[in-house]
């Protein structure tokens, strides 16, 4: 990914690599949407289990209320969520679900008022927007909040209500058709789930990707040692095994103020 001055420096005009500039354009989008994912699932597999084994070394007190390995699931759900339901077992069944409380507690709110009932099509729906739109706004936060300031806000919002949009399309088509697609094999059905999944999200992708690139995101290393730079695959100035160095670790740091001096993260 540092090869290609898209993940170094966002959408830009910069030449391409060699091997990248051969590539067709729609082999070049798949390529770097495959690349991405890969690198946000190590990234999240990596921090999300380093925050579960750091509040279970936690002396009781400090780690409460999430003290015990149940709050603990995997950090990503079964692919047969995604095989079975489609982009909605994607995202409500495989991917993580560290924010899951905070974007299903507008809908909970919405039931328990009694403003829509419980179970229904409604709350449903309210859940499904209400934890997209705080996706999207959570994702823009980072954006803004970065150091380039190339980043357009609106982007990742726009990608996360895209998914509201591709789950709410393939609801209604599997609706239309159910007689017919439940008279097909599983595996058939499984097929066609798998499909419109990875259609959807490398049609929408480049909305998230793009922002993320813009923020340098890929210039952070998620992982402290680098099995792909051990065997002799980084590039050239770039084959440290142990990737984290002082800028990836907490240090001290003396502001001008005692407001701005404290642990720098």
């Amino acid at each position: 990914m540092r090869q290609d001055p898209y993940f170094v420096l966002g959408p830009t005009t910069h030449p391409l690599p060699p091997r990248l500039a051969r590539l067709p354009p729609a082999a070049l989008w798949t390529y770097r949407a495959v690349t991405a994912l890969a690198g946000i699932v190590a990234a999240l597999h990596m921090f999300l289990s380093l925050d579960q084994v750091v509040r279970r070394l936690l002396p009781r007190p400090a780690a409460a209320p999430r003290a015990d390995l149940w709050h603990y699931p995997s950090v990503f759900g079964s692919l047969a969520a995604v095989a079975d339901r489609g982009l909605a077992g994607f995202w409500g069944g495989w991917w993580h679900q560290s924010f899951r409380l905070a974007f299903a507690a507008p809908a909970r709110w919405l039931v328990r008022r009694g403003l829509v009932p419980p179970g229904s099509p409604a709350a449903r729906r309210a859940a499904y927007v209400a934890a997209f739109l705080q996706s999207g706004l959570l994702h823009a936060a980072g954006g803004v909040s970065s150091l380039p300031r190339a980043t357009v806000w609106w982007q990742p919002p726009l990608f996360f209500l895209a998914q509201l949009a591709g789950v709410a399309l393939q609801a209604r088509v599997c609706a239309t058709l159910g007689a017919r697609l439940d008279a097909l094999p599983r595996v058939c059905r499984r097929a066609g789930n798998l499909a419109f999944v990875a259609a959807w999200l490398l049609a929408t992708q480049r909305l998230f990707i793009d922002d993320l690139s813009r923020a340098a995101i890929w210039l952070f290393e998620p992982v402290p040692v680098s099995v792909v730079s051990a065997l002799g695959f980084a590039g050239p100035g770039d084959g440290a095994v142990w990737r984290w160095d002082h800028d990836q670790l907490p240090k001290w740091h003396w502001g001008k103020h005692w407001w701005e001096t404290g642990l720098a993260i």
